[in-house]
């Protein structure tokens, strides 16, 4: 691969340990922060007003980047 190309992959590569915010695992969420440096989530999941999931994600991100 040439250089200009690994040092642009290297750019958009996201910084550090990450998981997925997925339904299965809110419960382990809610306990406790995880040991990770950043969390995914799919925005059309939480489009709806309020609710368990949108509860989720706003403690998930109070203490998750």
């Amino acid at each position: 691969m040439p250089r200009s190309v690994r040092a642009m992959s290297a750019a958009r590569a996201p910084a550090g340990v990450g998981i997925g915010l997925r339904y299965a695992h809110y419960d382990a969420f809610m306990a406790a922060p995880p040991a990770v440096d950043w969390v995914e989530v799919h925005s059309e999941n939480y489009f709806g007003d309020g609710g368990y999931d949108l509860h989720v994600l706003e403690t998930v991100r109070r203490d998750t980047p």
